[in-house]
């Protein structure tokens, strides 16, 4: 019991300080239950842990305020939870953590591209937001230079018909041999 109970504590005073305020690991519930939604499909576990977090919290008020828990409806698994999920607070790669870095990562992409920039990032293991007219440029680079190269070819090809015709209009007309 004091292995669940000293690691919810642990969590619960690091959210305290997160929020500002106490209830911090229910406050962290709250903003989970806020975010919701299209987007948090994305963060790998979402689901998983705010189930668990709900669990934990439920094991944690059902030991402190009802008299009759016994305070061994908890698992070792639990325990590792909270531990784990302190540790994942601490490194920011936290389901509300990974949330913020998402969504930063989707305002950073519909920002208009300024003029010359080929790429915005976000600073999430650079992530980056390819430039249309980045891609398009070496293809029009290519058309550029195909349309020159084939454009030498037919004057090169004009000029040697005209030495063709001429020197046959030439040689009928016995100037040349």
């Amino acid at each position: 019991m004091n292995d669940f109970l000293d690691s919810y504590k642990q969590l619960e005073k690091l959210c305290n300080e997160i929020y500002n305020q106490n209830n911090g690991v229910t406050q962290y519930i709250s903003d989970m239950e806020s975010k919701s939604g299209f987007n948090t499909m994305y963060i790998p576990g979402w689901d998983r842990d705010f189930r668990r977090l709900k669990e934990v919290r439920h094991i944690r008020n059902a030991m402190v305020h009802d008299a009759t828990d016994d305070g061994k409806n908890y698992s070792e698994d639990d325990v590792a939870f909270l531990q784990d999920f302190y540790q994942r607070i601490m490194d920011g790669s936290d389901p509300l953590a990974m949330s913020g870095m998402y969504d930063q990562s989707i305002e950073m992409y519909s920002k208009p591209q300024s003029k010359g920039v080929r790429h915005g990032s976000v600073d999430i293991g650079r992530v980056h937001k390819p430039d249309p007219q980045y891609y398009d440029a070496p293809k029009k680079k290519k058309r550029k230079i195909a349309g020159l190269a084939g454009g030498i070819f037919g004057v090169i090809f004009f000029l040697c018909l005209l030495i063709f015709l001429l020197t046959l209009v030439l040689k009928k007309s016995g100037i040349l041999f």
